[in-house]
């Protein structure tokens, strides 16, 4: 486990539906059922602030394809807008 990260917003997105369980997505989902027990998947320790939940249509294997990635670009587009915002106002404020 890394340890001294500094605290960051964090924008978690998330596949709304459930793919077809192969024998690689079954043992993925033992790996890592213990961190799926909680809705942020364990990144509130990473976390300045309350971990941002977005859901795309789609699940984990169909998120790169048609209509869905323009989906996940859209919202990434707009929390890296929101980031932008943000540090306008502090330079601002600074100044």
């Amino acid at each position: 486990m890394p340890q001294a990260i500094p605290a960051i917003p964090i924008s978690l997105f998330k596949a709304s539906d459930i793919p077809f369980v192969s024998q690689t997505s079954a043992q993925m989902e033992t790996f890592s059922q213990h961190l799926k027990q909680e809705a942020i998947w364990g990144w509130s320790q990473y976390a300045e602030d309350l971990v941002d939940i977005l859901m795309v249509p789609c699940d984990h294997f169909t998120m790169m394809n048609q209509p869905n990635v323009q989906v996940l670009a859209d919202k990434l587009g707009a929390c890296l807008d929101k980031v932008i915002v943000a540090k306008l106002v502090t330079a601002f404020q600074s100044a």
